[in-house]
């Protein structure tokens, strides 16, 4: 079933790490220059910090990136926020849409164990790691899957 989007993508990240923003900008950039339609909260959100805005943006996105470095955990609304849409995506049966980066951390480091979706881990030089952007753009340009589990 094609689902009717404004954006490919949301790409979430720990807004008030530099470190973390540069990162999801430069997935953001990088993924917009081949086409790619994105929502980034920092340049796209009317109501930064809102719940409103987070339900908006789950509901126009495709799908949800988070990216999961050493800095993620650091910020309770960032965790909130985290948990609030992965609850969502659950609750609506759309779990699929829903894709872990791993950047210059190891996945248990970062990611909360109760998240069971595979993650697109990164090697430490990130940034040429063409083979994992190469599988995140063809992901992007697909549908999402059917939920196997009913979550």
């Amino acid at each position: 079933m094609k689902r009717e989007t404004d954006n490919d993508f949301w790409v979430m990240c720990n807004e008030k790490s530099p470190v973390s923003c540069k990162r999801a900008n430069y997935i953001l950039t990088l993924l917009e220059e081949k086409g790619l339609r994105g929502y980034f909260t920092p340049r796209d959100a009317k109501n930064k910090d809102s719940l409103i805005e987070i339900t908006e943006a789950v509901d126009k996105c495709k799908y949800i990136l988070i990216v999961f470095d050493e800095d993620f955990k650091k910020d309770n609304f960032n965790m909130f926020t985290q948990e609030s849409v992965f609850k969502k995506l659950i609750d609506t049966g759309q779990l699929p849409r829903f894709i872990p980066l791993v950047i210059g951390v190891k996945r248990r480091e970062a990611v909360p164990s109760y998240i069971p979706n595979f993650c697109l881990e990164f090697n430490d030089d990130w940034k040429e790691d063409d083979r994992q952007f190469a599988r995140l753009e063809s992901t992007l340009r697909s549908e999402p899957p059917m939920s196997i589990f009913g979550f």
